[in-house]
């Protein structure tokens, strides 16, 4: 089952923000932050 993440990146880019910002605000790894966005339905 895949996801969907353009409705995030769509938010971020309105914040002004980097995927980058993301995964620090979060906390996440660098490698869940690159297999969000390979995701593609």
């Amino acid at each position: 089952m895949a996801f969907d993440y353009s409705g995030l990146w769509k938010i971020l880019k309105e914040r002004k923000m980097r995927k980058e910002d993301l995964k620090i605000a979060v906390g996440m790894s660098s490698s869940t932050l690159a297999q969000m966005g390979k995701i593609k339905l």
